[in-house]
């Protein structure tokens, strides 16, 4: 989705001009987006329902709230639309930035590998070589939960955050916001604050792990912050040092044996940041890693 995509949720009146509108694409993809939408939330939810019925359902949010419906004093068909969009919100919201905040981390290596060498040095203290990282090992790895915390300023996934409504008329610098008015707080120059992020165009760790600098608001604030804050670094957590762990991530070569550096730039313009396509060799860093990792389990 675009940013002009998105003017809609801006300017309210334009809901109303028809598909074929000159300069309505943006209404056609959104009826194709909603298609796409309710198969996803649809299907997914009654293959859930059919297991639950059948009791092979995994244990899930959607399987507890389910079981829950006789006690919310709701009825079934509120209660089951209640569930299956709660259940669709979170997948896609979780799944697209996750993914996009882990291929940062992949761009991030390739291009400092000093970084990456610290990692993979507090690791092998810590944790050692015979296993790979868990959970439980977050709170003894402070430089690869730094290395997150600049992930998270060096490329925040959405650069302008979400869209805040002042609930009261405020002031900023002499111009009047009034109160329902729709504000962007605008991620990307806060995170490239040269008073608070030294060189912010560098991804360097070093600021986080010291503790000096104040962790960036990637995750949004206010009564808008990310609910899924703490799942995705989470998420980001594991994948970021069992990579490390196992594996060195380094430039691609062309054919001429030169190295391919790539660009930070976005793939697209969208409300979640990518990085473009780039090539990079990744392997395992020994014999033994890579014994290690064929031992996972499929």
């Amino acid at each position: 989705m675009s940013h002009v995509d998105s003017l809609v949720n801006v300017i309210p009146a334009l809901k109303y001009l028809p598909p074929w509108f000159p300069g309505a694409q943006w209404k056609r993809d959104a009826l194709e987006w909603r298609s796409q939408k309710d198969i996803m939330v649809n299907e997914t939810f009654n293959w859930t329902k059919q297991q639950a019925r059948e009791g092979n359902a995994d244990s899930s949010i959607v399987q507890t709230l389910l079981e829950d419906i006789p006690e919310s004093g709701m009825s079934t068909e509120d209660a089951e639309d209640h569930i299956k969009h709660i259940a669709g919100t979170m997948f896609p919201a979780g799944s697209e930035t996750t993914v996009a905040s882990f291929m940062i981390f992949v761009l991030a290596m390739t291009l400092y590998p000093e970084a990456q060498r610290k990692g993979q040095e507090e690791i092998d203290r810590i944790v050692g070589t015979d296993r790979l990282p868990t959970m439980k090992d977050q709170d003894s790895l402070p430089y690869i939960n730094a290395i997150i915390q600049e992930i998270v300023r060096w490329q925040p996934v959405t650069p302008l955050g979400m869209p805040h409504r002042v609930i009261q008329d405020d002031v900023y610098k002499g111009y009047l916001i009034p109160k329902g008015a729709t504000i962007l707080g605008n991620v990307w120059a806060i995170t490239r604050d040269p008073e608070v992020y030294t060189e912010p165009e560098s991804f360097n760790p070093d600021r986080f792990y010291q503790k000096e600098t104040l962790p960036a608001p990637g995750f949004g604030w206010g009564r808008r912050i990310c609910p899924g804050q703490h799942i995705a670094e989470a998420s980001l957590f594991i994948a970021v040092a069992s990579v490390l762990a196992a594996f060195n991530i380094q430039k691609a070569r062309d054919e001429k044996g030169n190295e391919i550096t790539p660009t930070t730039k976005a793939k697209e313009s969208s409300l979640v940041y990518h990085p473009a396509p780039f090539k990079y060799d990744i392997k395992p860093r020994s014999a033994h890693h890579s014994t290690l990792i064929s031992a996972l389990p499929a």
